[in-house]
């Protein structure tokens, strides 16, 4: 990784099967530093991708040409329940795409934001490690964004070309979430509070990863 202050979250094989893609994202996680990068296996060629404060995942659509990433968005929520922390900044999942090769991060097209109520019906709650303990109160412990109480951390992301939907999973939501791509709109919840399916609770994710 050339890129300073960045780390790299993913890498990917190319669909091309000549090159690997990978991410990076802004060490501290303060700054919006996000691109990805594609370079084939033999060192000739390199593309840049900027994407709008992406983070910790990213798929290449099937056309290949096209980028979605995990992505934040930022807003001042009014939730009581935070305390001495309200009015905090909350940040959420995003899932955005953009061209190959983007060059202005705010030419990203958003596909599903939770702080939609179309895309995320359920609505913004005071749950999970990181909103329990909203680490915006001076002296706080900083928590994962600092100055941010984060609801969901998105952390993996994966398209279904058979579906049109994506699948992407959220650590403090302990739930994995397929959405479809043309509407926004969610089709299932699996685990967490908003599970919509039966059996045993042990087969759920626990703040969950998957590649």
């Amino acid at each position: 990784n050339d890129t300073p202050d960045t780390l790299i979250g993913r890498v990917r094989p190319g669909r091309d099967g000549k090159s690997i893609l990978w991410n990076v994202a802004d060490r501290r996680r303060t700054e919006d530093l996000a691109w990805v990068f594609r370079m084939n296996l033999d060192g000739s060629d390199r593309v840049e991708t900027r994407t709008l404060n992406g983070h910790h995942d990213f798929v290449e659509l099937p056309d290949e040409t096209t980028i979605a990433w995990l992505g934040y968005d930022f807003e001042d929520l009014d939730l009581p329940d935070l305390g001495e922390s309200d009015p905090g900044q909350v940040a959420v999942d995003v899932i955005y795409e953009g061209p190959e090769g983007l060059a202005v991060a705010e030419d990203a097209v958003e596909v599903w934001n939770m702080l939609q109520a179309s895309d995320w019906p359920y609505g913004i709650t005071v749950s999970g490690p990181e909103m329990e303990k909203c680490p915006t109160v001076p002296g706080a412990d900083p928590g994962f964004l600092p100055g941010s109480c984060e609801y969901s951390h998105g952390n993996s992301l994966a398209y279904l070309p058979e579906d049109d939907a994506y699948l992407a999973m959220f650590r403090w939501l302990d739930a994995l979430v397929k959405g479809d791509r043309a509407s926004g709109e969610v089709v299932w919840v699996f685990g967490g509070e908003h599970d919509m399916f039966s059996g045993n609770d042990d087969d759920r994710p626990i703040h969950g990863h998957f590649s």
